[in-house]
């Protein structure tokens, strides 16, 4: 998607710009920007951007201004900065109605299709590309219009390739734009292919071919790579295809194409384990712009309560921004709502996995798929529980009128999502397992429903009162139990999926070079203690120089239920995280807290699934277990230190 993006608007661009006599000022400022844009200094493009913006202004040349300030948002977008780009998009609208340019409306229109459609909604990116195209001087602005029909085909070739294919026939391309033709062809044999329609691809194909061949600088080398991938599946060759999918630069299009390779091949278990590689770099990418977005709103909203005790005369501008900040999550309460009713699909989905399970060792495989397809849905809703627990156990932090009524109704619908995709992952596991009794279930009563009851129910008594009846001590009370159920919640969530799709043979790949001292102290650093008595704490004798070779997320799993084990029952004033190096050359991460163990609890008890030394504490019992589990799939191992003299101690051992 980003190669694709910024390929279509410098294919618009380039040819405008060679029609027009541009002083060598100009020249140089386009050539930095290019440069920059493929690059990953965001102070320098942002920079590079700001100054050409500045030369424009001062020569009112507004039209290349506006477009300009276009392909700062599309950079954002191709970065997955969706945040920036989003209220990027606000202030071009507003500079553009502040200037009174109505003639430049259909930009900001164009900056919202490729949002929407590189969020994956694809309706509405449509739908802005079309409000872009009624609004354009489609006489006096061909190439502009030409662009706009390359993003509706964008929108629409997974999901209407039939409507996609009637816009680039729509594609007003001249005959001397050799970048435009290859770029429409390059998208029709795309199409066609995925379509199934063979006949139709080779005959575009050899247009296409015909085309490179004469003018081979004109090629894009993103299509160029998927189209040869498609040309080797035609002809057999699947060494090849594989070959051009290893030229494609971004990871996730080339694991796509992997997959659809393998396929043809008939090799389902390499198939299926690119799907979870995909799946896997998707989540990554997922959790982080979920991340980059919370961390947005509430900075935003920190310099929003900052600006309103300093000056009342900004309180217009304000007003913008908490919009601005309403909407994004409306957005996302409206993902929420669209997963919620999607469930009972999902559930048949379920069922029918449920049925093919004793007849191969291969429906196994198909229900772990089923797993994380559910854990893939569940990461929104538990993110958002995650989010507030960590916002409301802040004793100092204060939401507005507005954002407690906006709050409260989120957690109740992303708490709902919770109770309804997690019933069918826990159903299935139960199923699966020969030896469940009682006392599991009424474990993830107590680990599960019970917190959820109780969340659900605070939060909407929260939300419904509305003549702000519920006193304000009682108020902080419930936002704090609120809290901790959310947090028990998301936590108790992760660990039962993460266990339950892990066995003996789970392998993961050992791809990620990273900084040991880094990585443990990131993970302790990013850990919200529940007990905000204790003080979290990191040394280390191992050199910051040291990269081990492991899977990151896996590892950080591990670290994380044992600082969760610490955390719940840890007395003292501390949580320690410690690194060293062995005699035999290997690595040791240590967790230790102040406190003790009942004398006649043996060692592995404590890595029983669904034992607990304390039944009056939250959790399943399935944090050390899922800790011991992860590590030995690594190649590592779990296991308690009793060479510790005062408190408790689990370490990860034989990290190389």
């Amino acid at each position: 998607m980003k190669k694709f993006l910024l390929f279509l608007f410098i294919l618009v661009g380039a040819p405008a710009l060679a029609q027009q006599q541009l002083s060598d000022e100009e020249l140089d400022f386009i050539a930095r920007i290019y440069e920059l844009e493929d690059g990953d200094d965001e102070e320098a493009f942002y920079q590079a951007e700001q100054e050409y913006m500045d030369y424009l202004a001062e020569k009112k040349d507004w039209a290349r201004f506006y477009n300009v300030w276009l392909n700062k948002v599309v950079y954002q977008i191709n970065n997955d900065h969706f945040y920036r780009s989003y209220t990027e998009i606000g202030r071009i609208t507003d500079d553009i109605q502040q200037r009174g340019m109505s003639q430049y409306a259909y930009i900001p229109h164009q900056g919202l299709g490729l949002y929407y459609v590189k969020r994956g909604h694809h309706q509405m990116g449509e739908r802005y590309f079309m409000k872009a195209l009624q609004a354009i001087d489609t006489v006096n602005n061909k190439l502009a219009q030409a662009n706009i029909y390359f993003l509706l085909t964008l929108a629409l070739s997974n999901t209407d390739p039939d409507r996609a294919l009637a816009y680039l026939d729509s594609l007003p391309v001249s005959s001397d734009n050799v970048r435009a033709q290859s770029g429409a062809l390059s998208y029709r044999c795309l199409i066609h292919f995925e379509r199934g329609d063979m006949e139709a691809f080779d005959d575009s194909y050899r247009q296409y071919d015909s085309l490179l061949t004469l003018h081979p600088d004109y090629v894009g080398s993103t299509n160029y790579n998927n189209v040869m991938v498609y040309r080797c599946l035609r002809q057999g060759d699947y060494e090849g295809a594989l070959a051009w999918c290893d030229s494609l630069g971004a990871e996730t299009s080339a694991s796509h194409q992997r997959t659809t390779v393998y396929a043809y091949m008939g090799d389902w278990q390499r198939a299926y384990r690119e799907v979870l590689r995909r799946d896997s770099i998707d989540q990554a990418k997922r959790n982080e712009v979920l991340e980059e977005d919370i961390e947005g709103l509430v900075h935003d909203i920190e310099v929003l309560e900052m600006e309103k005790e300093r000056s009342r005369s900004r309180v217009k501008n304000i007003a913008i921004l908490a919009l601005a900040t309403m909407i994004l999550l409306a957005l996302l309460v409206a993902v929420l709502i669209y997963r919620h009713r999607k469930h009972r699909e999902l559930i048949h989905q379920y069922k029918l996995l449920e049925e093919s399970r004793q007849q191969t060792r291969a429906a196994q495989a198909i229900r772990r798929a089923f797993v994380m397809s559910m854990d893939d849905r569940l990461k929104s809703p538990v993110n958002v529980l995650r989010g507030y627990a960590r916002i409301f156990n802040n004793p100092n932090f204060t939401l507005t009128d507005a954002q407690n009524d906006k709050s409260y109704p989120d957690i109740v619908a992303a708490a709902k999502s919770v109770e309804a995709l997690i019933a069918p992952v826990l159903a299935s596991y139960m199923h699966e397992t020969d030896d469940v009794d009682g006392r599991r279930q009424r474990l993830y009563e107590g680990a599960l429903r019970s917190p959820l009851n109780a969340l659900i129910g605070m939060a909407e008594m929260i939300a419904e009162d509305k003549d702000h009846l519920i006193a304000p001590d009682e108020l902080m009370q419930m936002r704090k139990e609120i809290a901790s159920c959310a947090s028990q919640v998301a936590e108790a969530t992760h660990e039962f999926l993460f266990f339950s799709v892990t066995d003996a043979d789970t392998t993961f790949p050992m791809t990620d070079s990273v900084g040991l001292n880094e990585l443990a102290q990131s993970t302790l650093g990013d850990y919200g203690l529940r007990n905000l008595s204790l003080q979290k704490q990191f040394t280390t004798s191992v050199a910051d120089d040291v990269v081990i070779l492991t899977s990151q997320r896996p590892f950080q799993t591990i670290i994380n239920c044992l600082l969760s084990n610490a955390d719940k029952h840890g007395s003292g004033t501390s949580i320690d995280v410690s690194c060293r190096q062995e005699a035999d050359g290997t690595y040791t991460v240590a967790v230790a807290n102040e406190g003790s163990l009942p004398a006649d609890v043996d060692d592995e008890q404590l890595f029983l699934p669904f034992w607990r030394i304390d039944n009056s504490q939250p959790g399943m019992g399935l944090g050390l277990p899922l800790a011991r589990k992860l590590a030995r799939c690594l190649g590592y191992d779990v296991e308690r230190d009793r060479s510790v003299d005062h408190g408790i101690c689990f370490v990860v051992k034989g990290i190389a």
